[in-house]
């Protein structure tokens, strides 16, 4: 089974489709994305379509509802989690500007942690 993102005029995924293999020159990237493309935009007349991969192995991501696709990095991301966070584009995650703080051994015994304060921009211990 080859899984389908649709995509809307911004890139943003609305939804993700699964076709049979058979219906997209055998489901293995890249070879079935063009015929994917063509069976869905047929079968629901929307043609910004791109396929994603569950494990990641191409795209980066797989695609799921609200991400976004990159095209200059052939890349689903998620949508950013705070203005001052940055995309990693080695795990293609979102992250903060500065490293979470180490616990100590006292913090985690007090069950406490580190949250990120989108007012400070930085980390803050929650005890």
């Amino acid at each position: 089974m080859a899984k389908f993102a649709k995509l809307d005029s911004s890139n943003i995924v609305i939804d993700v489709n699964t076709i049979n293999d058979s219906d997209c020159n055998g489901g293995t990237f890249p070879g079935s994305e063009t015929s994917g493309i063509q069976f869905l935009t047929n079968l629901t007349g929307h043609s910004n379509w791109k396929q994603t991969s569950p494990d990641g192995s191409f795209r980066k991501k797989y695609a799921g509802i609200g991400m976004t696709y990159d095209s200059d990095a052939d890349a689903f991301t998620r949508p950013k989690t705070y203005s001052t966070w940055v995309l990693n584009q080695t795990t293609w995650e979102w992250e903060p500007p500065t490293a979470k703080p180490t616990l100590t051994q006292e913090q985690i015994d007090n069950g406490s942690y580190y949250s990120w304060n989108a007012d400070t921009e930085d980390w803050s211990l929650v005890e």
